[in-house]
């Protein structure tokens, strides 16, 4: 066989090429785009094959871009490979969306909604949420799990039979997004969410709405730790609503600078300590002290009288004497010296 025969036989015999190592070449040499403007080029192949070979291959963006060139595609199973190829930003970029005449006969479902979550695309979902139908409570806490729980607050009408309950709010407080807590009504919280939400810096919105958090009781633990998350201020503001707070929380209040609420509301204390008398007295509150000295669990003693003398309250300490204890000839002297007493 002459050499030129050779050749011919061996072209005749070669392989006509697949679908695939057509569109690659074309898309080296033109681009992907020039595939979709011609079509025609390629007769042997169903447009159905050349798009969905295009999405496997990287260029699924230029489908949705010109499916008008396209026919007798399956638009659902089109967004269906395009969500699987992770390319949902093209079948929700806005300036395609709004033409939703493209995807004709689409439903956003459940279904699409699952795909979008399983391949880490929830944030199309969330965003687009008004175009789905029928969507189920699993999905819901998906996404609220994702961090996408304000889209769910704000279309929960898409979701059949959805409560806003405990475990969304525990949910929603995990994820960063407190404060939704505090706006929308939940079923079911209880002291468990109220003692998040404290924790949290949120102890205002509890105390405001006490009465929605089950179980919850005002007492010291609640006041503890209030105080202790930077948050005294809503304890003083709101003290009568506390139960047996003691010497500790009027301790710790003083110490936040709260020292005038507890002056004005010694009655809500009881088992005051005599750390809670100095400090009273020092800061020029004797008058509470007097008034209200039965709430301590202290004794009148040399110290409390050596304060009160500094603090020019002589005449308390010499009109009560027999009801100190223990005072010695400092005491004795420091009284004589302003003429109270006779030596």
């Amino acid at each position: 066989m002459e050499k030129g025969e050779f050749l011919e036989a061996a072209q005749e015999i070669k392989p006509e090429l697949s679908l695939e190592e057509k569109l690659s070449k074309v898309i080296k040499e033109k681009g992907a785009d020039y595939i979709c403007w011609h079509l025609d080029e390629f007769p042997e192949f169903s447009h159905k094959e050349i798009a969905m070979k295009l999405i496997e291959m990287g260029e699924g963006e230029y489908v949705p871009i010109y499916l008008d060139n396209f026919s007798g595609l399956d638009h659902r199973e089109v967004v269906m490979k395009l969500i699987e190829a992770r390319k949902a930003g093209w079948v929700f970029t806005s300036w395609v969306w709004t033409n939703q005449y493209k995807f004709k006969g689409l439903i956003l479902d459940e279904e699409i909604a699952t795909k979008l979550i399983e391949t880490g695309q929830s944030k199309f979902l969330a965003k687009n949420l008004k175009s789905f139908i029928d969507l189920s409570n699993k999905v819901a806490m998906q996404l609220v799990e994702l961090g996408q729980g304000w889209y769910v607050l704000n279309n929960k009408e898409k979701f059949s039979g959805l409560v806003l309950n405990k475990e969304i709010a525990m949910k929603l407080i995990e994820t960063g997004l407190v404060d939704y807590v505090n706006i929308y009504d939940f079923d079911g919280v209880d002291e468990e969410v109220a003692i998040k939400l404290i924790e949290l810096g949120k102890g205002q919105y509890v105390l405001n709405n006490k009465e929605k958090f089950s179980g919850l009781v005002l007492n010291e633990e609640i006041a503890m730790k209030l105080i202790e998350t930077g948050q005294s201020e809503s304890v003083y503001k709101h003290l009568q609503c506390f139960k047996n707070l003691n010497s500790e929380v009027a301790t710790k209040l003083i110490e936040s600078g709260e020292i005038w609420a507890v002056a004005n509301n010694l009655e809500e204390f009881s088992g005051l300590n005599k750390d809670s008398v100095m400090k009273l007295i020092e800061n020029g509150y004797f008058d509470y002290v007097v008034k209200f000295f039965y709430r301590f669990s202290v004794e009148l003693d040399k110290e409390i009288a050596k304060k009160l003398i500094e603090k020019g309250k002589v005449d308390y300490v010499a009109n009560h004497l027999k009801s100190f204890r223990g005072l010695d000839k400092e005491v004795a002297i420091k009284l004589i010296d302003v003429g109270k007493v006779n030596w």
